[in-house]
């Protein structure tokens, strides 16, 4: 095992080889990712917030100051790589730190449950590899790699086997991991398996205690691990944004729509493209019904009950709303995150007990590996940026042209004056860019932060997004972005609009007004506003260089 896991560390050091060649010159995923937790990690570097535990702290870098306990994860070991290192190599090692343990979890479990000391090295080593390389979110910390990882952990304690690795494993885990996407579920899946493989396989209780006192510590630890958004829910009055949260019913269209996207292109957030060509071999093996494929079944009708759980999940959830918090606080319907471990399972029943010819299950590993790597964003379109001709990815960026250092700071020695002494609203472009390089904004994006934050702020967008039923919808239902918006930018570039792109607005209705009470001074705007007279804004000068891919112009409130 051990020839294995070191040919598949060089394999996973070799997905991050264009991070060390190009450096911040590489592909770092956007969405949910650049805008949002990285960009995090900085702004509590910045202002001193990263490793303090005090939740009445207040984040001063945005909206005027928030609360520390609206930025998930407190106790998390990806701060402290952020904290000791600079944020873009914090990023890179922690994505291979997370990439590894997924290795290492899939070699494991292959070893000691599914027979691989018995069977080909090779093939199991490629089915770790496929599972390690999956195109996913790697901030999220071990949410989909550490799962192979924590059951072989809790087989362990089944088994009362290896205690002690194992308990240290269950300890730490949730401080590596993200609990409303990922924790929950995990916790619920492992009870669910223990009471199943109680009531249909007669295990006797003696078996169980290790086992529910694995549970008990992993629930414990997820609650210290999160205890500001425990203690935020139980005790904490304050409406927060999700007490709004709206959705409508859903078509049977849609709910057919959704599953069959969950099923065959997974999501973006747990990894996209891993059911490829998985579900294909599935739909082989139930096809040749033979009797060890009984828990490829079992795996089968899970995998199913949770896509079409997706798919309806709003015809549940609507008519609670409103009604039941727990509702709105969580979304239950990121059980999906579970989906990609479930895949791999079946990848390892096929292995373990013989359900195809070995080639089959070869080429199968092999294309899922190929289809991972293309998926793989941040390894190829790094390569793209760096290869293809720059008219092909003009609004592609790489880490170092979104955040833009070199840009914002000719904005900074402009301004010339203290960042903590004004405020700043981005339009066209990310508030996260602005954030990153030390500046205060009054927009920003947060899944969780005071009501009372968002009525204030919509009295500024109010007419703008009035203007669109697209954007009113998706803020008011919403509101996580909680950004200038433009209902003219919407079918074009909204917050991606990089130079040279000849969009301008004709027509911007923000309240001013509401803006300047709220402390802000400056509006950073990626594309030139016609009407800033009537909106009673001075142009002050335009900036662009060789390296950003915006063109920001600067207007004085």
């Amino acid at each position: 095992m051990t020839k294995n896991i070191l040919l598949g560390t060089l394999v996973v050091l070799l997905l991050h080889l264009p991070f060390f060649i190009l450096g911040e010159d590489s592909f770092v995923l956007i969405l949910d990712n650049l805008d949002a937790d990285v960009s995090y990690m900085q702004v509590l570097k910045l202002s001193g917030k990263l490793l303090i535990f005090n939740d009445s702290s207040l984040v001063p870098n945005i909206s005027n100051g928030l609360s520390r306990s609206y930025f998930h994860s407190e106790y998390s070991f990806v701060r402290v790589l952020f904290y000791y290192l600079p944020t873009f190599w914090a990023y890179v090692v922690n994505s291979i730190i997370v990439r590894l343990v997924g290795l290492i979890g899939v070699c494991l479990l292959a070893k000691d449950y599914f027979g691989a000391d018995k069977k080909s090295n090779y093939l199991s080593l490629l089915i770790a590899i496929s599972f390690a390389i999956l195109p996913l979110y790697t901030i999220f910390g071990l949410s989909v790699t550490g799962q192979p990882l924590i059951l072989w952990a809790f087989l362990n304690l089944k088994k009362n086997h290896k205690l002690i690795v194992s308990s240290v494993i269950i300890l730490l885990f949730p401080f590596y991991s993200h609990f409303s996407l990922a924790g929950i579920f995990i916790v619920g899946a492992l009870v669910a398996y223990w009471l199943f493989d109680y009531f249909f396989n007669n295990n006797n209780k003696q078996k169980a205690v290790n086992y529910w006192f694995g549970i008990i510590v992993i629930t414990l630890m997820y609650v210290i691990a999160n205890i500001s958004i425990f203690r935020g829910f139980i005790f904490d009055s304050t409406e927060t944004i999700r007490d709004e949260f709206t959705n409508s019913y859903p078509s049977v269209l849609d709910v057919f729509g959704r599953t069959l996207t969950l099923l065959f292109r997974g999501k973006y957030l747990s990894s996209e493209y891993y059911s490829f060509p998985i579900v294909f071999l599935l739909i082989y093996i139930l096809w040749k019904k033979t009797e060890q494929a009984e828990t490829v079944k079992k795996l089968g009708f899970i995998i199913l009950l949770i896509s079409v759980f997706y798919g309806g999940y709003h015809l549940i959830s609507v008519p609670l709303e409103g009604k039941l918090q727990i509702v709105t606080a969580f979304r239950f319907h990121r059980v999906y995150f579970l989906l990609p471990f479930l895949f791999l399972l079946i990848l390892l029943f096929a292995y373990k007990d013989n359900l195809l010819n070995k080639k089959v299950l070869y080429t199968t590993v092999i294309l899922f590996i190929s289809t991972s790597l293309f998926a793989n964003k941040e390894f190829s379109y790094s390569i793209a940026l760096n290869v293809l001709p720059a008219k092909y990815t003009s609004r592609t960026h790489s880490y170092k042209s979104f955040y833009s250092e070199h840009l914002f700071g000719l904005i900074s020695k402009h301004i010339n004056k203290p960042k903590a002494n004004y405020r700043i609203a981005s339009l066209g472009l990310h508030p996260a860019m602005a954030q990153y390089n030390g500046f205060y904004t009054v927009d920003f994006y947060l899944n969780y932060y005071p009501l009372s934050v968002k009525k204030e702020f919509r009295q500024v967008i109010s007419k703008e997004i009035d203007k669109s039923d697209w954007i009113r919808k998706y803020y008011d239902n919403w509101g996580g972005r909680n950004y200038l918006y433009s209902s003219e930018l919407a079918e074009t570039c909204l917050f991606n609009c990089c130079k040279n792109s000849e969009i301008e607005i004709n027509n911007l209705e923000i309240n001013t007004e509401k803006l300047k009470q709220m402390g802000t001074e400056y509006i950073f705007s990626a594309v030139p506003i016609l009407n800033f007279k009537t909106l009673n804004l001075t142009f002050d000068k335009a900036f662009e260089d060789d390296i950003s891919k915006f063109k920001i112009y600067l207007y004085k409130l």
